[in-house]
């Protein structure tokens, strides 16, 4: 039984040149399928207002368009009314990422303070914190120090002891 929808030929619409370009079936449907997705997720989203039945017009470049609206795209830059009634952007709404002078004041503090506490460990504690710091597994850093791991942890432990006591007032 034949398909009723079946067409005999198939065109591609060329807007530049205004002409139907006649091709295959296969041609066709690798060429405007892309285009009607775009097409039905713009008009969903309101950003053309191409008309529906002049489908074919569409190359599925939305951003050359003649027919490309803002649509419910938001803007940073787009005025709005707060409850003063005065304009405000959206980009003036955004919390403000950077850090506080008073925390980067407290982390050089408690930096200098671990520096300190390090400066008075012995050269194995200095070396274990270096070794940590620097992304090395407990294993590695018993390896490297030519130690047995258990050793490496009992040390480490007690660096983490030390430190932890000389700086609890900056937790």
């Amino acid at each position: 039984m034949a398909n009723k929808h079946k067409r005999s030929e198939y065109f591609i619409y060329i807007p530049e040149l205004r002409i139907y370009e006649p091709v295959s079936e296969e041609v066709y449907y690798e060429y405007y399928r892309p285009i009607w997705r775009t097409f039905k997720k713009e008009h969903y989203h309101k950003r053309c207002s191409c008309p529906g039945q002049s489908w074919y017009l569409c190359g599925g470049d939305c951003c050359t368009c003649s027919f490309r609206t803002a649509g419910n795209m938001l803007s940073l830059d787009m005025e709005m009314i707060n409850s003063d009634d005065e304009g405000i952007t959206l980009y003036e709404t955004l919390a403000d990422d950077a850090p506080l002078i008073e925390s980067i004041v407290e982390d050089a503090a408690l930096l200098e303070e671990l520096l300190q506490a390090l400066e008075e460990l012995d050269p194995e504690g200095k070396k274990m914190c270096r070794l940590i710091m620097e992304g090395c597994s407990e294993r590695q850093a018993a390896d490297m120090m030519n130690m047995a791991r258990s050793t490496f942890k009992r040390h480490w432990d007690r660096v983490k002891e030390i430190l932890a006591e000389r700086l609890k007032d900056y937790k």
